[in-house]
């Protein structure tokens, strides 16, 4: 509803301060091509934005904080559909630091959220995993392409991709820990507005996990949870120290303590004509749950 913008003494912007209902759209494709694109798209109560010089006559983006039912998603449109990824993060409150250079619009470098702090990942191949807990720290990897953003009116030559939103090198939320992975039952949608797509859907089968501490290593496309850990998968559940998790296939390692209990086809009945089950119980120092 209002905005005050703040001129450095060459009359360029360093800083920037929206109030009211605030969105903000920003969409990036490849130089070159109009099919590619990634879109980030913030809503929020307030957000204010630092801006710093890079080059002569020129401020870029630097420091944006947000607050009041903070929503930021990212996503990947156009182009091939094996490459696209989404990733919702919201929160009370948000800090975002970008890195910029004359060549490239700015990147994203690291996300601190605070507050009811949800963080939510779909991959191109329909699997679907939050994590959420009371803060998140997120660091993204460094991108080398040198992408141009929409509004560049004379693009170079070459086809180099943005900055992906499946990017995200390593997440630590601390704290107490829920983690949902789902495989959705049908195609990945995204004309759903951001706040509706950080809510986690409740189609595809389902397994649930928490922890004192989880860390989502983006290198290796895993979660690794260590503290009290409990995983419930179809009715299953198991106890360990700690716990690795692949995202894509949904595999984990069990190390330290592990408990696990389960239900097994009880053949001693009598009656065949319906199904009985008896509970079954495993105590181990490690195991490893494969899908």
């Amino acid at each position: 509803d209002q905005a005050r913008i703040t001129f450095d003494s060459n009359e360029q912007p360093e800083n920037v301060v929206f109030m009211g209902e605030v969105q903000i759209v920003d969409r990036i494709r490849p130089a070159g091509s109009s099919e590619q694109w990634t879109s980030r798209d913030l809503t929020a109560g307030r957000v204010d934005a630092e801006f710093e010089r890079s080059v002569p006559n020129k401020s870029q983006l630097r420091t944006v904080e947000a607050a009041g039912d903070v929503h930021l998603s990212m996503a990947d449109e156009g182009g091939p559909t094996s490459n696209k990824a989404t990733t919702y993060l919201s929160g009370d409150e948000l800090v975002a630091r970008l890195a910029s250079s004359p060549e490239i619009p700015p990147q994203l470098e690291t996300i601190q959220a605070r507050g009811h702090t949800v963080l939510r990942q779909i991959s191109s191949d329909g699997i679907d995993q939050s994590s959420s807990g009371d803060e998140l720290n997120a660091t993204f990897r460094p991108h080398p392409s040198h992408p141009v953003a929409v509004s560049s009116a004379n693009s170079p030559e070459g086809n180099v991709p943005p900055q992906s939103a499946g990017d995200l090198l390593l997440a630590v939320p601390p704290g107490n820990v829920l983690i949902t992975r789902r495989t959705l039952a049908g195609p990945k949608q995204s004309s759903r507005s951001s706040k509706e797509e950080a809510k986690p859907s409740n189609s595809g089968e389902q397994e649930e996990a928490h922890a004192r501490r989880a860390v989502y290593d983006g290198k290796l496309d895993l979660v690794i949870l260590t503290g009290d850990v409990q995983l419930t998968d179809a009715g299953n559940v198991l106890w360990t120290k700690k716990l690795k998790l692949e995202r894509k296939t949904g595999d984990a390692r069990a190390e330290g303590s592990v408990r696990a209990s389960y239900a097994v086809a009880d053949s001693s009945k009598r009656d065949i004509s319906v199904a009985h089950e008896r509970p079954a119980h495993i105590f181990a120092e490690h195991a490893d749950l494969n899908h």
